[in-house]
């Protein structure tokens, strides 16, 4: 935003900035792990089931009575994408080639899936496949 209003105004549009550590849902709510609507990154980087995810999302909570609507809109909300049962762990001997083949994709695609820039790939990595 300041270079763009650098560029096209010739002035920085602010001069003071404040950064603060509140984080929202997808509703607007402020995130919690007692309102069950948070999302470990840790789960988001190693992946998780989504079973896992829900139960973790719905323990613990200030309103245990929200356990049943939390699990409900962790189920909508989530992309399966998100979760580990749509990744290919790497094996011994796999190549892009054989994954894109075994998957019938293309190389082009899982290596954009997966923010690759080259072809290396290591053993127990993760791969989206489609």
């Amino acid at each position: 935003m300041i270079m763009m209003g650098k560029k096209f105004v010739g002035e920085v549009p602010f001069k003071e900035i404040y950064v603060h550590g509140l984080v929202k849902d997808s509703s607007g709510n402020k995130m919690s792990k007692s309102k069950g609507n948070i999302i470990d990154p840790i789960d988001l980087i190693d992946g998780i089931k989504l079973e896992n995810l829900i139960e973790k999302r719905a323990s613990d909570l200030m309103q245990p009575e929200m356990a049943e609507k939390i699990k409900k809109n962790t189920k909508k909300e989530i992309k399966p994408k998100n979760t580990i049962e749509n990744y290919y762990k790497v094996k011994k001997g796999d190549t892009l080639y054989s994954i894109a083949k075994k998957f019938n994709t293309t190389i082009a695609l899982i290596k954009e899936l997966n923010g690759l820039k080259s072809n290396t790939i290591a053993i127990g990595q993760h791969l989206l496949t489609n």
